[in-house]
């Protein structure tokens, strides 16, 4: 006679959908998607940066250059892999915790449901970045704020200051390096800050009838929406959570230290990250509720699974 752990295994077998994996609709997405985040980036830079004068007695652009601490590209690398790694290892354990209704197949091999699932995470969760990337792009170069660096790159020449009060337009600047010279006019806002807390949020903000500061802390957007409803990894959550938040918040520390950014343009980097994070993640992820509560079966998940498959039958 079966067993009733057994027979219930037998029972989602029987139930089981299958999907069968499209490569070239997995790589359509994503060529699709760097290709839209290259144009946010030459369009503007096609059009060029707002030319902004500066005020005589502007002490805030009157700071030495010093080099990124955290390099963007490094940085950027490092927000990929956590984007993969991460969903990666939750699906992993939410997979061994519970039965899947679904099972992948690409041709004659069955794909593990965990792998595919964190590939859809790893696909809402660029959305996101493409997007916050390119609104930030526009923001920089329609602004052209100065940096507070600008006087020590540029080196202006060819003007008078005839009072503390007024505004030069009309100068040369002098100085050797045209890449930085033209990287001086976009200050506005911190794209370091904006990508670092947008990672951070999606993968480690919630809010549940709580202060901010104390949500912003200690939740998190997609863990909680894939763990806390099930009980899992209670004790090892919030040192993750904790983590990248801090780390998050030193990249943001860093663009005001270096003197590539003012204070306001940190702030706003923070504000604008953590509201594109929280409408992915609820709008198009569906990982959490307009209040930000987790969502234990996201939405966006099987919606997403229909751009990268053939179909579905059951088994």
């Amino acid at each position: 006679e079966e067993s009733h752990s057994e027979r219930e295994r037998k029972d989602v077998m029987t139930s089981q959908k299958i999907f069968r994996l499209n490569p070239l609709a997995i790589l359509g997405n994503f060529a699709t998607l760097y290709g839209v985040a290259f144009l946010t980036v030459l369009i503007p830079e096609a059009f060029g940066v707002r030319q902004r004068g500066f005020y005589c007695d502007d002490a805030s652009i009157q700071h030495p250059f010093y080099d990124h601490t955290i390099p963007m590209g490094k940085m950027t690398l490092a927000i990929l892999a956590l984007f993969f790694v991460i969903p990666l290892l939750t699906e992993l354990l939410v997979e061994r915790s519970e039965s899947s209704s679904v099972s992948y197949r690409w041709r004659k091999f069955s794909v593990p449901t965990f792998l595919v699932q964190a590939l859809v995470i790893f696909g809402y969760a660029h959305i996101g970045l493409v997007l916050q990337v390119a609104l930030t792009q526009w923001a920089k170069y329609g602004f052209g704020r100065l940096r507070p660096h600008f006087m020590d790159v540029c080196k202006p020449i060819g003007y008078v200051c005839a009072e503390p009060s007024q505004c030069i337009t009309n100068y040369t600047c002098s100085g050797t390096d045209s890449h930085k010279m033209y990287e001086t006019r976009l200050s506005f806002f911190s794209g370091h800050s904006s990508t670092a807390i947008y990672a951070a949020v999606f993968l480690a903000v919630r809010s549940k009838n709580q202060m901010m500061m104390k949500s912003f802390i200690t939740h998190q957007i997609y863990l909680e929406s894939r763990l806390t409803p099930r009980n899992l990894l209670a004790g090892a959550r919030r040192p993750v959570q904790i983590s990248l938040i801090l780390a998050a918040l030193i990249v943001c520390a860093t663009r005001v230290t270096d003197n590539f950014h003012h204070p306001s343009d940190v702030v706003v980097g923070i504000a604008f990250g953590l509201a594109v994070a929280v409408a992915t993640a609820s709008n198009l992820a569906g990982l959490c509720s307009y209040s930000l509560r987790p969502v234990r079966e996201p939405e966006g998940r099987r919606i997403f699974a229909k751009f990268i498959t053939r179909g579905d039958r059951k088994r």
